[in-house]
């Protein structure tokens, strides 16, 4: 199992989960402190246990145009594209980060795809025409990302850089304590984010850095955790493949085609997406909160109108915010709509109502907030 460098600097109240045989953080031992953290301060979470990849070759911006959803060959030095990787069949290989750098294209891939990832980009680039070098960059870096509305904060003076100044989805190079830092403006739980890789020694530093400021900010600021990530993605509805799977339905019954450039046609996947697109839906993801029940529904609970059976909970978490449980539902059409009323069968045979809702179903501070 991949262990990342930095964890003999987490708090002693690191409680730990495996995402696809990489050990991350679930919590730190109070949930309630991260996600107010990371809805009105800074979270800041080691992420150095995700894909890293360089991609190397006088044609890689061919090679990666070949393999994305979005224009890679355009991105200018120091831009990065969000996007996917899809296979033939349309299916998501994976979420990425793709940075354009002067001599090479570094990938970065969350806990859950990266393992998928980089045995994609190993294949491709064995079967391609182009002379492609990947280098798995896991043992020599690190990863540390920053998200909330305040975060901006704390990354200007934790390495005394402009930062109003980098755009969303693009990057800044500089020397930092004698290390060289790549600081890229991206994130996952939509509010301000900001992704610091370094060696890892400027890592194992950075992380030190944020522990030794606690208390000297006028807002909460907290080490955090999968745990809190996730409940953030769902409160937004950003696609979450741990558990938002192939198993419930295809990219657009899940609303996942958020990182799709439809007017691009030419890579892996294209023609099955469209003919996926082309057939239309039979049915559609869609939010919910619980109105009968304090306790987050399971997987593959069926929801119910009539005694009629019209789809199930692909999964729910607690809200802290909302003070009950918000999950996503997979419906039959024409049910996937927001502001109906269903039944939810639980394990015990219970039904309870629950209320379908628009997204976001949490407005993050960050799209409200300037930069002062």
């Amino acid at each position: 199992m991949l262990t990342s460098k930095l964890e003999n600097k987490y708090s002693e109240r690191a409680e730990f989960i495996e995402v696809k045989d990489r050990k991350v953080v679930k919590t730190l031992g109070n949930l309630q402190k991260e996600y107010t953290a990371l809805r009105e301060g800074a979270m800041f979470y080691d992420c150095s246990t995700y894909g890293l990849f360089s991609v190397e070759g006088d044609k890689a911006e061919l090679f990666l145009e070949n393999l994305a959803t979005k224009d890679i060959q355009y991105l200018n030095v120091g831009n990065v594209s969000e996007c996917y990787f899809l296979n033939e069949e349309a299916e998501i290989v994976g979420n990425v980060f793709i940075v354009r750098r002067e001599n090479d294209f570094i990938v970065i891939s969350p806990w859950e795809k990266a393992a998928d990832v980089k045995e994609w980009l190993v294949i491709q680039a064995k079967e391609s025409e182009y002379e492609i070098e990947i280098k798995d960059l896991f043992d020599t870096m690190a990863i540390v990302s920053t998200e909330g509305p305040k975060s901006w904060k704390v990354v200007k003076k934790i390495f005394g850089v402009e930062i109003e100044n980098l755009a969303l989805r693009a990057s800044m190079s500089f020397s930092w304590n004698g290390q060289e830092v790549l600081l890229i403006r991206a994130g996952r739980s939509s509010e301000y984010g900001y992704i610091a890789i370094s060696s890892i020694e400027g890592g194992l530093n950075i992380y030190d850095k944020l522990l030794s400021e606690d208390g000297q900010w006028d807002f909460p600021v907290n080490e955090g955790g999968l745990e809190c990530l996730e409940l953030s993605m769902l409160e937004v509805h950003q696609p979450n493949f741990l558990r938002e799977t192939s198993e419930h339905g295809n990219i657009f019954e899940l609303a996942q085609q958020w990182q799709i450039q439809f007017d691009k046609e030419d890579y892996i996947g294209y023609e099955k997406m469209m003919e996926i697109f082309k057939s239309g839906k039979s049915k559609g993801a869609v939010g919910f909160v619980a109105t009968e029940s304090q306790i987050p529904y399971e997987t593959g609970d069926k929801l119910y109108l009539n005694e009629a059976c019209i789809g199930h909970i692909i999964y729910s978490l607690f809200s802290i915010k909302l003070c009950k449980p918000l999950g996503i539902a997979l419906l039959n059409d024409p049910y996937a709509n927001a502001g109906l009323t269903y039944e939810v069968k639980t394990s015990d045979g219970v039904l309870q109502k629950i209320q379908t809702i628009s997204g976001p179903f949490i407005r993050p501070l960050s799209w409200d907030q300037k930069m002062e």
